[in-house]
């Protein structure tokens, strides 16, 4: 009775702390989606401005189905509007974006640490004979756990900004090319005469040989291939990595092809099979053995 008063009172425990903690974790998520479902729309609201008052062409073929989202009339009321003015609302989501996720992280680590308390409890319960209570108390902890994997499971997976890659070229429509100087305020620069494990850092080099004005193949090269973004700040990078992420998703064999070419370009890298727990968690990391092959008339 003693055993099974312990594991009543120790179950009563984790469920008054995630009692505590669950409706604060769901009003944070409800915020949460909230806030970044608004921001996303203030980014493609940004780009239809852009459109508008701009003088796209094509913005007269989609205006009927931009009506229905956008209030147009609102929008052409506007005396003008920068075509910087999107890539600002993806810089503020990003930084919103960045937070709520770490936030989401810390806060789930509380709930992880107690379904670890009750698996503890549940393999305690299941070694000693139950009596009725005892087998009560067991199925209050299953339901307890039940409620807790459930709130695992929510995520803020539809949070990401690879759409953004399909309206950000539109920026720069009918030729037009951004300023150096206003593209470089955009950014959070590299500035560090070498990067961290030792080569120089040629980030200021390439960028004083950027030109005065900046198209957008200039854009995405000094974006997506010199990286010139900072990397504890690289929202504009990390729009391109979002995009490729989900291509490398939905095609399996191109990611494949990927990692191929890149083993032929830069040598064999080490790789790792990582085992995951049911919420995506990575709990441990085994290294693969690399495949070698016999090549014929070497010594």
């Amino acid at each position: 009775m003693a055993i099974n008063l312990e594991y009543f009172n120790r179950c009563s425990e984790i469920e008054r702390v995630f009692n505590k903690h669950a409706d604060e974790y769901f009003e944070f998520h409800r915020k949460a989606v909230d806030q970044l479902s608004e921001l996303k729309m203030k980014v493609y609201s940004s780009v239809v401005s852009v459109s508008i008052k701009n003088g796209d062409e094509s913005y007269e073929a989609i205006e009927k189905d931009l009506r229905e989202v956008f209030d147009v009339d609102v929008i052409q009321k506007f005396t003008s509007y920068s075509r910087y003015n999107p890539i600002v609302w993806m810089k503020r989501y990003s930084k919103h974006l960045v937070y709520f996720r770490n936030e989401d992280r810390r806060k789930k680590a509380r709930f992880k640490e107690l379904l670890k308390d009750l698996d503890r409890l549940e393999r305690g319960l299941i070694s000693i004979k139950l009596r009725k209570r005892g087998k009560q108390q067991l199925e209050r902890l299953i339901g307890l756990k039940h409620k807790i994997q459930n709130l695992l499971k929510l995520n803020l997976d539809f949070a990401d900004t690879s759409g953004f890659l399909d309206v950000l070229p539109g920026i720069f429509f009918e030729g037009w090319k951004m300023d150096k100087t206003n593209f470089l305020s955009l950014l959070s620069l590299n500035r560090d005469l070498h990067y961290w494990d030792g080569p120089k850092n040629e980030t200021m080099d390439y960028i004083a040989a950027l030109p005065e004005a900046i198209d957008y193949k200039t854009f995405q090269d000094a974006i997506f291939i010199q990286r010139i973004e900072h990397d504890q700040d690289c929202y504009l990078f990390n729009i391109y990595m979002d995009d490729m992420r989900k291509a490398l998703d939905q095609n399996k064999e191109l990611s494949g092809k990927m990692f191929e070419k890149f083993q032929e370009t830069f040598g064999p890298i080490p790789t790792y099979t990582a085992a995951v727990d049911e919420f995506g968690e990575v709990i441990s990391l085994e290294y693969n053995k690399p495949n070698l092959q016999v090549i014929e008339g070497a010594k």
